[in-house]
């Protein structure tokens, strides 16, 4: 049975150095949180008429260990 959590992190760190950080949290067989720009997404994959202006990554995940995933991040 899937417990999913979806997430979204807002940032204001440079993008390569925040992800960088995120992905060594994730084992190498999940891909972790994709930066909502990422040039891999299609454009205007989302809803309104405007490019986001925001540093977002977003993810779904099974069975996530949000508590692990914050410290991750605490200073």
């Amino acid at each position: 049975m899937s417990v999913v959590t979806n997430a979204m992190l807002h940032y204001p760190l440079d993008d390569e150095v925040f992800l960088s950080r995120v992905t060594i949290y994730f084992p190498p067989n999940i891909r972790g949180f994709v930066w909502v720009k990422n040039k891999k997404l299609p454009g205007h994959w989302y809803g309104g008429s405007k490019h986001l202006e925001c540093s977002v990554a977003i993810g779904a995940f099974n069975r996530l260990d949000l508590q692990s995933l914050i410290e991750q991040f605490a200073p």
